[in-house]
């Protein structure tokens, strides 16, 4: 995306996109439900999360006029 993030932006959204999917599979495990594969659903709510999070910083940090609404 060339876009550079300080090490907390980083951190932080990591932390932000591993959250939701190691819920769901709390929750898979709590209610005894074993989904195969469930890695590549995992990786994929992952990257979709560090995908809108990195779109949604450059966005903030843009100057007013070059913002696209």
């Amino acid at each position: 995306m060339k876009y550079t993030l300080t090490f907390m932006q980083i951190y932080k959204m990591a932390v932000y996109t591993r959250t939701l999917p190691l819920l769901i599979k709390g929750l898979l495990a709590m209610v005894s439900v074993k989904i195969p594969s469930f890695w590549v659903i995992d990786i994929g709510i992952s990257v979709f999360y560090i995908v809108l999070a990195v779109k949604s910083v450059k966005a903030s940090e843009l100057p007013e006029s070059e913002c696209k609404t």
